[in-house]
């Protein structure tokens, strides 16, 4: 009987048939192995780059869920930004609204019992974003009446500021004031007129 240790590969076609048998079963083995491991090491490459992905589009995944939770408070930020901004624009009026603007003066100075002398437009100042009219006027009244006028123009509507005033007693009536002064009238410019939609042309819109 043959010994397995008396075996040789250089000998192996004459080896017994079981000991082929084994040696061919060994040797698949080994090559399986072989193989498997191959295989194995390729699906766990495989299986670390898919991780490396999840974690991935997860962070993606979670910047754009916060980015979202963010959009309710922007647009009610946006909405209140744009609900100021034409609130402001209502203040500055167009020059068809001129007359009007002249006209809200000239009843406000009724009302609070000054006489007005002089009403006028001065040359305007346009900027990139906005333009000034000037607006010179003259009036005489009380203390209480030119003071109550004042309070009223800075009051109104219309987005007017009164930059320049002087005052002086009326000679021989030292209870009367001789006002003269300028205002600023703003306006928006014109190339921003309509850049952000009113409640009409949304409605219109819809």
């Amino acid at each position: 009987m043959t010994d397995w240790r008396d075996l040789t590969l250089e000998s192996m076609p004459v080896w017994p048939l079981r000991y082929q048998l084994v040696a061919c079963l060994v040797l698949l083995v080994m090559l399986n192995l072989v193989v498997w491991q191959g295989s194995i090491t390729g699906v766990i490459r495989q299986y670390h780059g898919l991780q490396a992905q999840a974690r991935t589009l997860q962070t993606q995944y979670d910047q754009q869920r916060s980015q979202a939770d963010l959009l309710p408070d922007w647009s009610e930020r946006a909405a209140k930004m744009q609900a100021g901004y034409r609130l402001q624009l209502a203040r500055l009026p167009a020059q068809s609204d001129w007359p009007q603007v002249l006209a809200d003066i000239e009843t406000l100075s009724v009302e609070t019992g000054v006489v007005l002398h002089a009403l006028r437009w001065g040359n305007s100042e346009n900027h990139d974003w906005y333009s000034v009219q000037p607006l010179h006027f003259e009036w005489q009244g009380s203390y209480a009446s030119s003071g109550a006028l004042l309070a009223r123009l800075a009051s109104m509507h219309w987005l007017l500021v009164v930059n320049e005033l002087t005052m002086e007693p009326l000679e021989r009536r030292s209870d009367v004031l001789q006002i003269t002064g300028s205002a600023r009238l703003y306006q928006i410019s014109q190339a921003l007129v309509g850049a952000v939609p009113t409640d009409d042309k949304k409605q219109e819109k819809r």
